[in-house]
């Protein structure tokens, strides 16, 4: 009767673990679902973040690339200003030219004038 007791007793000893054991691969295979949800999760926001920061590195490359053409086009323009003092000192000095020019032709103009009245006056009076 004793060694019977022991049976039952071992059988529900034997019996207890096999239920604990049993809820705790249950409990196991939960957690492994939920770390195994967990990771694809982190896996998503990783590679959410992988392609944020891609875009981001494409739109730094976009910004200095303008930011380079902008500065050709500021040099360019500062080359052309520069082209353009060149060009016009350059007529400055044709237009002072020209104005000697003019100032010569009216002295030689307004010289042919008086030469010509001095003729008139002479020759009215050899009459």
């Amino acid at each position: 009767e004793e060694r019977a007791a022991m049976e039952r007793q071992a059988a529900e000893i034997a019996a207890e673990r096999a239920n604990l054991v049993q809820k705790g691969a249950e409990d196991s295979h939960a957690e492994v679902e939920a770390l195994r949800s967990q990771l694809a999760a982190e896996r998503a926001k990783a590679a959410d973040s992988t392609s944020q920061l891609r875009f981001a590195e494409e739109e730094i490359v976009q910004l200095k690339a303008g930011n380079a053409r902008l500065h050709d086009a500021v040099d360019i323009s500062r080359l052309e200003a520069t082209n353009l003092e060149g060009e016009k000192v350059e007529l400055g000095y044709r237009i002072s030219e020209l104005e000697a020019r003019v100032t010569d032709l009216d002295t030689a103009v307004e010289s042919a004038e008086l030469a010509a009245t001095a003729a008139k006056a002479v020759a009215e009076a050899a009459k």
